[in-house]
C-alpha cells in the first residue's frame, strides 16, 4: 500500500471511532433533557386545554402529542444507526464517482495502485504532466480508445 492509502485508512478509522463515540455521548446527554422538555410541553398544553385557553378540538391535540412522541422516539434512537448514516456519507461519493467513470471498484482503491506506464498516456496524446496527475485506477487499457 502506498503512503496515501495508508494515511486514508488510518484517518478513516480514527474518524469513524470519533464520530461513533461522540454521537453516542451527545445522544445520551441530550435524551433526558429532550424528554423532559416534551413532558413539560404536554403538561402546559393540557393545563391550557383544561382552563379553556386553547380552543382546538381534543383529537387535534391528541394527534399533536402522538406526532411529538413518534418524532422524538425516532430522533432519540437514531444515533443507534450512526454507522449506517456515517458510512453512507463516507462511501457514497467515492462509489458514485466509481459508477460515473465506470470503474469496477471504488476510487479509494486507486490510492493503493501504482501509476500505469507513461507510454500508455503518450500513445493517446497525453503529456507527461497530465499523465502524472491522472488517477492510477485509470489503466492503459481504459485509455487505448
Amino acid at each position: 500500500m502506498g503512503f496515501f492509502a495508508e494515511f486514508s485508512t488510518w484517518l478513516n478509522g480514527i474518524l469513524a471511532t470519533y464520530i461513533a463515540t461522540n454521537t453516542a455521548n451527545i445522544a445520551s446527554f441530550l435524551a433526558p433533557t429532550i424528554v423532559t422538555l416534551a413532558v413539560v410541553y404536554v403538561m402546559i398544553w393540557g393545563y391550557l386545554q383544561l382552563m379553556g385557553q386553547i380552543e382546538e378540538p381534543f383529537l387535534v391535540g391528541v394527534r399533536r402529542i402522538v406526532t411529538l412522541v413518534v418524532i422524538l422516539g425516532a430522533a432519540l434512537d437514531l444515533w443507534l444507526y450512526n454507522d449506517i448514516i456515517v458510512d453512507t456519507f463516507f462511501n457514497a461519493p467515492s462509489q458514485l464517482a466509481a459508477g460515473i467513470v465506470r470503474s469496477p471498484s471504488s476510487i479509494r482503491f486507486s490510492l493503493a495502485v501504482g501509476m500505469p506506464p507513461r507510454s500508455c498516456f503518450r500513445r493517446v496524446g497525453y503529456s507527461t504532466a497530465i499523465s502524472r496527475s491522472i488517477s492510477p485506477a485509470m489503466r492503459c487499457t481504459r485509455w487505448s480508445g
